[in-house]
């Protein structure tokens, strides 16, 4: 394998013409380029077929979207599936897998990744999900790797929704990773407790306001029994 130095090469990005120069004009990048190919090649060659078909997928993928661009609008809760990438880092959801969306924005939506794999694993922040969820098998839904992402990452759609509990859940799991959110969550669910309670007392209050003496009479004794 050969080594490329990135510093250099990081360094010719950061040039005032870098985004407007063709590439072939810059050697540093060019001989960067080069050397990459030859090294991607080898590692590719040793992939599994699996692997190296969705390697293929990804790239090929990724040159449509360089002339393309999705605008089509995603319903939150629609099931769709999506081309995740097959140049992640370690255990990063890659290739395609149906994606549960939780918004939809002009050219991105936000989503949560799922994996037949995953059902009943176990993991903290896989929540199970079956076809009554609106899914085609049971699945595991890899509720902490939402994320957003571009809509050119739509492979497919499968005109299904899912439940509205299990959306939710995932809303819930997004509401932890924002502290602030969550203790405010807390206040009031404090103040809903504190004030229903208030509001049993002055019920019973009213009540007992509305009885007669001899009624009280009849309840006091009754208590007394």
């Amino acid at each position: 394998m050969f080594r490329i130095n990135r510093t250099r090469i990081e360094n010719e990005a950061r040039g005032t013409t870098a985004k407007t120069e063709v590439l072939r004009s810059n050697s540093t990048v060019l001989d960067g380029v080069k050397l990459l190919f030859v090294n991607l090649i080898d590692e590719v060659m040793k992939l599994p077929v699996y692997n190296a078909a969705h390697w293929v997928c990804n790239v090929d993928r990724w040159i449509d979207n360089l002339h393309s661009d999705n605008r089509t609008t995603y319903r939150r809760g629609e099931i769709v599936f999506l081309d995740l990438g097959a140049q992640n880092f370690k255990y990063e959801p890659s290739y395609t897998h149906a994606c549960v969306i939780l918004a939809n924005r002009n050219k991105s939506i936000l989503i949560v990744p799922c994996s037949t794999k995953k059902f009943r694993s176990g993991y903290r922040d896989i929540i199970d999900a079956t076809p009554a969820n609106g899914f085609m098998r049971n699945t595991g839904i890899q509720a902490e790797c939402f994320r957003w992402v571009n809509k050119n990452r739509v492979v497919s759609r499968t005109g299904k929704m899912v439940t509205p509990d299990i959306l939710d859940r995932l809303d819930d799991v997004l509401a932890s990773f924002a502290p602030s959110h969550m203790r405010e969550i807390r206040r009031l669910n404090s103040e809903i407790e504190r004030l229903n309670q208030k509001i049993a007392v002055l019920e019973k209050n009213i009540k007992d306001i509305g009885k007669s003496d001899g009624e009280k009479l009849v309840d006091n004794l009754d208590k007394l029994c």
